[in-house]
């Protein structure tokens, strides 16, 4: 008796966009944690814990995080294994 365990229906099915395709990607997020961000800082209870505001290599790793966990491009975990290399 022959078993197939292993079926590739990957040529059958075409691939449905990510989620992070889906909403428009980075330019997207951009915009969306832009609001965000600039909702936050606005809001009288919750804008006095950034004093200093919040500046964009912190919102260009928010929308990096994001963009992966969405389904984009893993960006995020290549610079963290490029930068703790950076001492070896």
């Amino acid at each position: 008796m022959t078993m197939i365990t292993d079926l590739d229906t990957s040529a059958a099915e075409p691939k449905a966009p990510s989620i992070y395709d889906a909403i428009g990607g980075r330019a997207a997020l951009k915009a969306a944690v832009d609001g965000l961000y600039g909702r936050l800082l606005a809001d009288p209870e919750l804008g006095r814990f950034f004093p200093a505001g919040v500046g964009e290599v912190h919102r260009s790793y928010v929308i990096t995080l994001l963009g992966e966990a969405l389904g984009g491009a893993p960006e995020l975990c290549d610079h963290v294994a490029r930068r703790s290399s950076w001492g070896s």
